[in-house]
């Protein structure tokens, strides 16, 4: 039962990064080429769709589960730890992007709402992302 709700969580985390990755990449991408704009919108809606689903799938799942010990399994100290990896790396990531972000400033014009908007892809990507590869690589290795 433990080993179902572990993959259960893990497979939502996956469709929750591929329908935000859909949903808000076209809309970055729509932004920076607007002759895209048309096309965009096929792929934010299964996006957000995916996204909405995977939330509420989660949602169902985090309050499906009353026993405390089975709870205490889908936050034990392995997750605690790849959660704080995962926070850590994409606050240097985040970092990163800023960096870039002003290093590109005196050649390319950014609008501030184009800014923002990456800002915010990358900050919820990128913890959803590197959680799901280290709990992946951490069930590889035992």
């Amino acid at each position: 039962m433990m080993e179902k709700l572990l993959r259960r969580r893990t497979s939502m985390l996956w469709f929750a990064l591929i329908g935000f990755s859909l949903w808000q990449g076209a809309i970055v991408a729509a932004e920076l080429y607007p002759q895209w704009d048309r096309a965009s919108d096929f792929v934010q809606a299964p996006g957000m769709v995916i996204f909405g689903m995977a939330m509420l799938r989660l949602a169902q799942l985090s309050h499906s589960i009353k026993k405390p010990d089975v709870a205490s399994v889908l936050n034990d100290e392995l997750t605690q730890l790849l959660r704080f990896k995962a926070f850590y790396f994409s606050y240097l990531v985040l970092g990163g992007t800023v960096g870039l972000l002003v290093g590109l400033s005196p050649f390319i014009e950014f609008r501030p709402e184009i800014i923002l908007r990456i800002l915010l892809v990358t900050a919820v990507i990128v913890p959803l992302a590197s959680f799901v590869w280290l709990d992946h690589k951490a069930g590889a290795e035992t």
